[in-house]
C-alpha cells in the first residue's frame, strides 16, 4: 500500500457543477458540452456524449458515482473510461439497472447494483478505479475493499493496452446522472490510500495509516518475523475478542483530532494536533515470557516512530 503524499491531490474534482469550469484551485477542466445541471448534479440526456480531458499520468485513480435517471444505456454503452497513453479501462452498462460491466484486456462485472436507485434509501453508485503503471487495474464497489466477513470485493484485471490518453465520462445513448467524477493523476490509490475528504486523508490515512506502513516496513526483528505485516492493523475495535484474533498483534488507533487554530492571510493555514495510541497484545501461559515480548514489541514500535516520523507533514 502506497499512502497518497501531502503532495497527492485529486487533480480534478466534479462535484455535479459543469465540467467544463470547475471552481478552485489545481482543478482541471473537461472539455464537452454533453450535458445540464439537474439539481445539485450533472445530468446527460439523450445520448448527449461525453466530457474529456487529456493526461499522460501513469498511474491514475478515478472516482465516479452515477445513476440512471431516464432511459437505460444499451448494453456496452460506455459510461467512464480512463487511458494514460499505454493503458485502457472502461465502465460499461449492461442494458439493465442492476449490473455494471469492468473491462481492461478482459471482463468483469459487479452485479446487485440498483443504478436506478428504485429503493427509497438507495444511494448512487460509488465505483472507484485505478490503473497502476504495470497495467494492472482495479474496481472498488462503494470504496470497499472487502465485507464484514473479509470477502474481498474489489475486482482486478489487466488494463488493455491503448495508445489513447483521454479519460472519459458521459454516454451516447440513454440518460445518465453523475453526482461526482474525481481524478488523481499522481498514482493508483486504493481507498486505504487516498480518501475523497483533503482532511481524511490528512488524518486517517496519512497520519494513521501510515504509521501502520512505517511498521509493517520496519526491518526490526521482532516486527518483520515475530509480529508480522498482518497482525499490524488499525484499531477498528480493540475489544478483547478483536484485539486477541492474532498473537501477537499492533492496532494503531487514531484517538484524537485537534484543530485550535486557522490562519488566512493570502491563502489559509490550518494547524493539526493528533493523539495516536498504539496497542501492543500478547498472551501466553507463562505471564514473564508474554510480558517480555510486549515490552520488546513496543519498545521497536517506539523505536521506529521516534527515527523514521516527524520529518514531515503528517507523520508526526
Amino acid at each position: 500500500m502506497a499512502v497518497a503524499r501531502t503532495t497527492d491531490i485529486w487533480t480534478t474534482r466534479m462535484d455535479g457543477g459543469d465540467p467544463t469550469s470547475l471552481p478552485g484551485m489545481n482543478n482541471k477542466n473537461f472539455s464537452g458540452s454533453a450535458g445540464v445541471a439537474s439539481g445539485l448534479n450533472w445530468k446527460i440526456t439523450g445520448g448527449g456524449g461525453y466530457y474529456t480531458l487529456t493526461s499522460t499520468a501513469n498511474p491514475l485513480t478515478g472516482y465516479v458515482a452515477l445513476s440512471y435517471t431516464g432511459a437505460i444505456p444499451a448494453d456496452n454503452t460506455v459510461l467512464f473510461q480512463m487511458s494514460n497513453g499505454s493503458h485502457r479501462i472502461s465502465i460499461l452498462s449492461t442494458g439493465n439497472a442492476n449490473s455494471l460491466k469492468f473491462v481492461g484486456a478482459t471482463t468483469q462485472t459487479f452485479t446487485g447494483l440498483d443504478l436506478a436507485m428504485a429503493d427509497e434509501s438507495a444511494i448512487p453508485t460509488i465505483i472507484r478505479t485505478t490503473i497502476a503503471a504495470d497495467g494492472t487495474a482495479k474496481a472498488y464497489l462503494f470504496d470497499i475493499i472487502e465485507d464484514d466477513s473479509g470477502t474481498v470485493l474489489s475486482k482486478t484485471l489487466t488494463a488493455d493496452s491503448n495508445v489513447s490518453t483521454d479519460i472519459k465520462f458521459g454516454t451516447d445513448d440513454g440518460e445518465v446522472t453523475f453526482h461526482t467524477v474525481y481524478i488523481s493523476e499522481n498514482g493508483a490509490f486504493d481507498p486505504d490510500e487516498m480518501s475523497l475528504s483533503d482532511y481524511t486523508t490528512a488524518t486517517l490515512v496519512q497520519t494513521a495509516f501510515g504509521i501502520i506502513n512505517l511498521l509493517r516496513d520496519s526491518k526490526r526483528l521482532m516486527l518483520k518475523s515475530v509480529v508480522g505485516s498482518d497482525a499490524i492493523n488499525y484499531g477498528y475495535d480493540v475489544s478483547s475478542n478483536m484485539a486477541t484474533r492474532f498473537n501477537p498483534s499492533i492496532h494503531v488507533l487514531m484517538r484524537r483530532v485537534d484543530a485550535p487554530d486557522g490562519f488566512a492571510l493570502a491563502g489559509a493555514t490550518a494547524e493539526y494536533f493528533f493523539q495516536v495510541e498504539v496497542y501492543v497484545v500478547t498472551k501466553g501461559s507463562d505471564y514473564r515470557n508474554s510480558y517480555r515480548l510486549g515490552m520488546d514489541l513496543a519498545g521497536e514500535a517506539l523505536d521506529e516512530l521516534y527515527a523514521k516520523t516527524g520529518l514531515k507533514g503528517s507523520t508526526d
